[in-house]
């Protein structure tokens, strides 16, 4: 990831700032969450007090310019009581009125802005919740096990083909491929986009991707090479150095990963969206995937604690009506996993307890998407109670209160 020129500007201006001076720029938000916002993020919590942040994420503040936007606030003098106050973006009708100069922003934000512990910035992604939210994100992140940790780093991102016209089929054209070519079937994986994967369950729509990996002796494969031939223009024009009919970036390297079982997510949800792949599915990079099958895992990301979780981590993009959480591998990491003791057996049995719940889920999903459309409801009742099930069970995990429960099935809505 590439850093945007704003963030040498802001560190500059700060070291130009005297004693007393007060530092005030409205710029993209990105840098808040993002991984090459970093180094901004630590020099700031390090070297300035941060006043005030106010978002505007997702509002128009420059006509015909889809930026996220905040006011960033700071000064060199220390913050009396050890908080950053933040303004959540407003509601566009607020918004509309502070832009026609009808109401003050002043007045605009008062209601809205609550202070955040300056502790929480020093986190390695800036989430702006509530002080009791934080409190209890914080106590669980001490008592739990960072999902990278827990998955040993393995949180993989999909095929990047470089032209999808190309190497994504439908099924007459990988069954005309075959008939010419049988051992072609060799490189032609059943396929998924980001847009497929729901919670707990697939929607595959019979695509395929055309598997050619860098250094694939492509001679053994003539149809393939043949229907890649109407492409080749295009193929080689692209910004990598591959061979024209190879992936621009084929992740061999999980390649082993994506033929086996996994836990896999879109990159772009307004929701968790984890469902489980026994089948083997190759996808896209609006995909990530955990290779591994833990339907206990799966249970955790697809609760509402995990809800709230990514609500407060992942960066958001704002459509019409529902703000879009960006799933992607850099804000899963910190997800706070519940560890097992396997010398408990309470703790035994509730993880077996989760298991069989989510394989319910899954099977209901399953015979849902199978139902002919007058039982749909039928099951959809019976998923919701099983996801009360799951989410009471999360509760007794990770040891939550009344108090913290009602934290998050607030702050999931």
């Amino acid at each position: 990831e590439r850093s945007d020129l704003y963030a040498y500007f802001i560190e500059r201006a700060h070291k130009l700032l005297n004693k007393h001076g007060r530092f005030g720029m409205i710029v993209s938000n990105k840098f808040l969450r993002a991984n090459y916002g970093k180094p901004l993020r630590d020099f700031l919590h390090h070297n300035v007090t941060i006043e005030h942040i106010v978002d505007f994420a997702g509002l128009p503040v420059f006509a015909g310019a889809t930026v996220r936007t905040i006011v960033l606030l700071t000064s060199h003098e220390p913050s009396g009581d050890g908080t950053t106050l933040y303004t959540p973006p407003l509601p566009v009708a607020t918004f509309e009125a502070v832009a026609s100069g009808s109401l003050s922003i002043e007045k605009a934000i008062a209601e809205t802005t609550y202070q955040v512990a300056h502790e929480t910035l020093a986190q390695s992604v800036w989430s702006f919740a509530k002080q009791e939210t934080g409190d209890l994100m914080g106590r669980l992140q001490a008592s739990c096990v960072p999902l990278a940790q827990y998955c040993d780093g393995q949180i993989c991102r999909g095929v990047v083909s470089g032209l999808t016209k190309a190497f994504v089929i439908d099924e007459p054209t990988r069954n005309a491929i075959l008939k010419r070519n049988r051992k072609a079937a060799e490189i032609i994986k059943p396929f998924l986009n980001g847009r497929d994967v729901r919670r707990y369950n697939i929607e595959y729509k019979d695509i395929y991707l055309i598997y050619t990996y860098h250094g694939v002796d492509i001679s053994q494969y003539p149809a393939i090479e043949n229907h890649l031939k109407e492409y080749r223009d295009k193929l080689q024009k692209r910004a990598t150095r591959q061979a024209w009919y190879e992936l621009q970036q084929p992740q061999y390297n999980f390649a082993s990963f994506m033929d086996g079982p996994k836990i896999i997510f879109p990159d772009i949800a307004t929701t968790p969206c984890f469902a489980l792949d026994d089948t083997g599915y190759y996808s896209s990079n609006t995909t990530y995937f955990i290779p591994r099958r833990d339907l206990y895992l799966l249970g955790l990301l697809n609760s509402s604690l995990g809800h709230l979780y990514f609500v407060k981590t992942c960066a958001g993009l704002e459509g019409k009506n529902e703000t879009y959480l960006r799933f992607f591998g850099q804000y899963l990491e910190g997800f706070p996993v519940r560890p097992i003791n396997p010398s408990d057996p309470a703790d035994v049995a509730r993880h077996d307890r989760m298991v069989g719940l989510v394989e319910q889920m899954l099977e209901l999903h399953n015979r849902q998407a199978a139902a002919p459309e007058r039982d749909r409801e039928l099951y959809q009742r019976q998923i919701e109670a099983t996801d009360k099930e799951i989410d009471k069970l999360v509760y007794e995990l990770y040891g939550l209160t009344d108090e913290e429960i009602r934290i998050v099935e607030e702050g999931a809505r």
